[in-house]
């Protein structure tokens, strides 16, 4: 499993000896920092991995467990959380214990942490959660006690969003601090939006809405920069929206798609020139291997972006 962005906390029972993970998980880190209980389905192996974002007024994390079930009792709820959770499943089916619900991999559905019940699965189990006030979340979306348990169509555009933010919050380790200073407000909008099936949404929503696609799009550019068939028609393709979209979002970063992958390729073009590692691959090499298919166009670009040769670079690297 790679390793979490900085940004990210993990707890995981591959932290304690084997035969003590299900105790000291239940009764140390579900009770007294998650305020969960936990109740495991049988006599396996446990586990339990937790990582998690602290937004401040948000969180977001991801949850991978062995077959159990977690849940807030009734003598957890008297500590006064009140936060509604949004729970996205990312595996076998999870069972709601208050309503019987179903939520089928996926899909989506709304806790209140008010409210006793359990979620569990005698299969393993992978889900994405997103803690959000309740103050904050019932200004956005006035209805949203009215959501709780309710099923969230899982090819919504809203929870796609939503799905590929708290993704890339959790995975990626290149996000700017000013990316995750407004995470919070992106999160709370985008659950609002995804609980809204047509109701009103409070203003803000559209933003968070372009903030999600921004940042879904810039990832998917970082990880495909190098390759030269990354074109503008077709990330916009891969993204479901037009050329134009792409460049006006773009475009709320300060720049454009041929410069922000123009910069990219340039920057790993740099890395490999000065690493020993790559001290015998010749400069063409690469040039070809960073996505430019212009050698010219290399050079002149790597100049102007550095204000030296590729040669004078890996020379100066020693």
């Amino acid at each position: 499993m790679p390793n979490p962005p900085n940004h990210c906390r993990v707890f995981s029972t591959d932290m304690l000896p084997e035969p003590e993970r299900y105790d000291a998980c239940r009764d140390a880190f579900a009770r007294q920092v998650m305020r969960l209980d936990v109740q495991r389905a049988d006599d396996g192996p446990f586990y339990s991995r937790f990582a998690f974002v602290d937004l401040a007024t948000a969180k977001c994390g991801s949850f991978d467990f062995s077959p159990s079930s977690y849940g807030r009792t009734r003598d957890l709820i008297t500590d006064g959380n009140d936060d509604f959770v949004l729970l996205i499943n990312r595996s076998a089916p999870l069972h709601e214990s208050r309503t019987g619900a179903v939520l089928q991999a996926g899909g989506a559905h709304l806790q209140d942490n008010a409210r006793a019940a359990y979620i569990g699965t005698k299969l393993p189990g992978a889900v994405w959660n997103i803690v959000i006030p309740r103050k904050t979340l019932l200004r956005l979306a006035p209805g949203a006690e009215d959501g709780v348990g309710a099923a969230i169509d899982p090819n919504s555009t809203a929870l796609r969003l939503l799905r590929a933010y708290v993704s890339t919050l959790l995975e990626d380790t290149a996000l700017e601090p000013r990316t995750l200073e407004t995470a919070a407000h992106h999160l709370a909008e985008l659950t609002a939006l995804a609980l809204s099936s047509g109701a009103k949404v409070q203003e803000g929503a559209d933003h968070a809405t372009r903030a999600a696609r921004r940042l879904a799009l810039t990832r998917d550019i970082r990880a495909r920069a190098n390759d030269p068939a990354l074109t503008l028609a077709a990330i916009a393709k891969a993204h479901g929206i037009s050329e134009r979209y792409v460049q006006q979002l773009m475009a709320d970063e300060g720049t454009s798609f041929t410069d922000y992958v123009l910069g990219l390729r340039l920057a790993l073009a740099y890395r490999e020139l000065v690493a020993p590692a790559h001290r015998a691959r010749r400069i063409s090499d690469i040039a070809f291997g960073a996505g430019f298919s212009d050698l010219s166009h290399f050079n002149r670009s790597f100049r102007r972006r550095y204000g030296a040769t590729p040669s004078d670079v890996r020379r100066g690297a020693g």
